[in-house]
């Protein structure tokens, strides 16, 4: 019985520890420059990606995702939107390859030189298509929050 009580103290901790959300430290050119890109954002919640910062919020009720370098420049943005704005040919191949399935949501990503692509997820899977509409490729979700 006195083992319980020395090793449940330590037990709840670590449970403690595990549902809280990590706090990163993130660098001020970074803040800066979140700060002076979105001044509109609300609800910005950071991680670390690849060696990067990632910054998920709201900006006009629009979920939004950048992805900075140390230093604070923007290595890609991602930002929800309607599913009628994708190109047509996205619109077919979901018609075709995937009988149609509900597509659930939409993000529009542009990467650091202003390259254009598309997800759209359907199901548990991120469908990704270039600028153009072409299939590129999926990915499983690893998680679902």
């Amino acid at each position: 019985m006195k083992l319980l009580f020395s090793i449940l103290p330590i037990w709840l901790l670590a449970i403690g520890c595990a549902n809280s959300e990590e706090k990163i430290a993130v660098p001020e050119p970074v803040k800066a420059k979140f700060a002076s890109m979105y001044p509109k954002a609300e609800n910005a919640k950071w991680e670390m990606e690849d060696g990067n910062y990632e910054v998920t919020f709201n900006e006009e009720k629009i979920e939004t995702s950048v992805i900075m370098s140390v230093d604070g420049n923007i290595v890609q943005t991602e930002k929800d939107i309607d599913v009628a704005l994708l190109p047509q040919p996205i619109h077919d191949y979901v018609m075709t390859q995937l009988g149609g399935k509900k597509i659930s949501s939409v993000a529009k990503i542009m990467n650091s030189t202003g390259v254009v692509s598309y997800e759209a997820e359907i199901g548990e899977t991120d469908y990704l298509f270039d600028a153009m509409g072409q299939f590129t490729g999926k990915e499983e979700e690893k998680d679902k929050d």
